[in-house]
């Protein structure tokens, strides 16, 4: 079973459980601060870009999407995360 990063306030990209897990937890098993769950998340989002594209239309349509979410992302003022 898969435990994705969930927020209130904005539709997440479904995500790994590795990354649902570092995201909100420290190695100290604390909670991590929303802003740094945020960058870890926004860090993630941007590594979709990463690899081989089968033509310049479709890296392109993929980095309108991820700039699209990330300035979604970043205009919110607080987000509560939280792992479903």
């Amino acid at each position: 079973m898969s435990m994705n990063l969930h927020a209130d306030t904005i539709d997440l990209w479904q995500t790994p459980t590795w990354l649902t897990i570092v995201s909100l937890k420290k190695e100290s098993g604390k909670s991590r601060k929303w802003t740094d769950t945020r960058f870890i998340y926004a860090e993630w989002v941007k590594g979709k870009l990463n690899g081989c594209w089968d033509n310049d239309d479709e890296y392109f349509a993929m980095k309108g999407r991820v700039e699209s979410h990330l300035e979604e992302l970043y205009n919110l003022k607080k987000i509560n995360f939280q792992m479903m």
